[in-house]
């Protein structure tokens, strides 16, 4: 489950955040993350997706010391 903040969407518009998560939940595909379901409160949107066990890509790369090589970014995903 990914959990965001709809404080965090005021500044880039919440009509493309609803857009994408309809296209996500249409998608079927091995390399697109899946997203099963959507529900929000008052302050949060929670999406349903599929269980990816290697973690964030974002957080792997917050502890490099420098910008990894487009290669080294392959093999996290992979």
């Amino acid at each position: 489950m990914k959990t965001i903040s709809k404080a965090s969407l005021k500044q880039t518009g919440e009509s493309k955040f609803f857009e994408e998560v309809e296209i996500l939940k249409s998608l079927d595909h091995p390399n697109i993350l899946r997203v099963f379901e959507f529900y929000q409160n008052e302050k949060k949107y929670y999406l349903i997706t599929e269980y990816c066990s290697g973690g964030n890509l974002f957080n792997q790369l917050k502890t490099e010391k420098q910008l990894p090589t487009e290669q080294k970014i392959a093999e996290y995903m992979q």
